[in-house]
């Protein structure tokens, strides 16, 4: 049990030792909150920009993946406008082919065959075969009499012996 005191000098004291105690443990008390805060906020802040920092990172990811793909997407959009290209060339070769192949269809001799025709790069080469070598030469000159084939040339002949004795020739036209 408390003691009761009746002198207020010595009641002023013991109050103030208990309020100077009271004090201290709140003063302690808010100074460990501080140091507390101190030292745990920056932690805090740390992390939330350690979080943030890795949002970035996979934002960047995410973006560069998609500069990739998009890369890739007009690399293949520019070789399907190239294959494009081609075919809308083709398609104009082929009309000019067939121009031009209709045009010789007019000039072959009728002992002669043609074995194959191609064309490339605006140049056409006949090869064909016959039994008579002045059809080779009626064949050129009527390729060079006409209009749209001026610059073809004779560029080999081959003979071979065929069944019975006779020979066959082998040629080659070159129309620039």
């Amino acid at each position: 049990m408390r003691e009761l005191n009746l002198i207020p000098y010595e009641l002023k004291k013991k109050r103030d030792k208990e309020i100077s105690i009271y004090k201290a443990a709140f003063y302690g008390i808010i100074a460990v909150f501080i140091i507390f805060i101190v030292l745990y906020i920056p932690k805090l802040v740390l992390n939330h920009y350690i979080a943030e920092k890795d949002q970035l990172k996979l934002t960047i990811d995410a973006n560069n993946n998609i500069n990739k793909e998009q890369g890739n997407l007009l690399s293949e959009i520019n070789s399907y406008k190239t294959y494009t290209e081609k075919i809308n060339s083709i398609e104009k070769v082929k009309v000019l082919i067939s121009d031009k192949i209709s045009g010789i269809q007019k000039l072959v001799p009728k002992d002669l065959t043609i074995t194959t025709l191609n064309y490339n790069n605006k140049i056409i080469t006949i090869n064909g075969t016959t039994n008579n070598y002045n059809s080779i030469s009626e064949f050129a000159a009527n390729l060079q009499l006409s209009d749209n084939y001026k610059n073809s040339r004779i560029n080999s002949i081959t003979s071979s012996g065929g069944e019975g004795g006779i020979l066959s020739y082998e040629f080659t036209i070159v129309i620039n």
